[in-house]
């Protein structure tokens, strides 16, 4: 660090968020009939955060796209919160 002290980053997760590729994932998964499995979305979101991110950084990642919540849910959610 800036005292000279040694930091470890071993057994440490990291989480980093982005926006990039939102409005791709949000116009995917529209339908949830259409949506692709997760081995497709993982490679059609690759393709767009390739456009941002260098390929070394990304192939240090695991990717976990979060998906917009469904009907059921968010009535779940609005119920539960109108309680």
């Amino acid at each position: 660090d800036g005292e000279g002290r040694l930091i470890d980053f071993r057994n440490t997760i990291i989480l980093l968020t982005s926006n990039v590729g939102s409005e791709y994932l949000i116009s995917l998964s529209r339908d949830e009939n259409t949506l692709p499995e997760e081995k497709m979305l993982a490679e059609l979101l690759h393709t767009e955060l390739l456009k941002f991110f260098p390929a070394a950084f990304l192939g240090r990642l695991t990717v976990i796209p979060y998906l917009p919540l469904r009907r059921e849910a968010l009535g779940f959610i609005i119920n539960t919160q109108l309680k």
